[in-house]
C-alpha cells in the first residue's frame, strides 16, 4: 500500500499511509492575518499494535514540525516583501 494524501480545500488533509488500517485529518484555523493554528487527529483500525500507532504518530510529529519550519520561513518572506529583478 502507498501512502495517500488527500487536501480538501481550503484547510483539512486526509492522510492514510502504508501498514495497519489508519487516518489522520489535519485542520487548520486562520489566527489572525499572519498566524493559522490546527490540530491533528489519528485514527486506527482494529488489529494495530500499539507500537505502531505511536510510531507513526510521533513521525507525523516529525514531519509536521518540519513543516512548520518551511511554512513559517515562507511567512517570514512574504511580510518581509520581494525584491524585483530589476533592484538586482
Amino acid at each position: 500500500m502507498q501512502s495517500q494524501y488527500h487536501l480538501l480545500w481550503p484547510n483539512m488533509t486526509i492522510n492514510i499511509n502504508p501498514g495497519f488500517p489508519n487516518l489522520s485529518i489535519d485542520v487548520w484555523i486562520p489566527d489572525g492575518p499572519n498566524a493559522t493554528r490546527g490540530f491533528s487527529e489519528q485514527f486506527f483500525g482494529s488489529g494495530v499494535t500499539e507500537g505502531f500507532a505511536q510510531d507513526l504518530i510521533a513521525f507525523n510529529k516529525e514531519v509536521g514540525a518540519e513543516d512548520d519550519l518551511l511554512t513559517d520561513s515562507v511567512q517570514r518572506g512574504l511580510l518581509g516583501g520581494c525584491l524585483t529583478a530589476a533592484a538586482f
